[in-house]
């Protein structure tokens, strides 16, 4: 099972981990919310994933 992690403020994250339900089987989501993009850092990278969804930019 891969891990994939959604990063982003509260919105975002949660409409892409809404979406990401039907793929709950193959995948593992693991999301990282933020209220500024500065909170990041190198917090998320303990996480380990295989790969981040971004955020949806405008």
């Amino acid at each position: 099972m891969y891990r994939v992690g959604i990063i982003g403020p509260a919105g975002s994250v949660e409409r892409i981990a809404k979406l990401a339900e039907t793929f709950a089987q193959e995948i593992e989501f693991i999301s990282f919310i933020y209220a500024e993009p500065r909170e990041t850092g190198q917090a998320y990278m303990s996480l380990i994933p295989d790969g981040w969804l971004p955020p949806q930019t405008s």
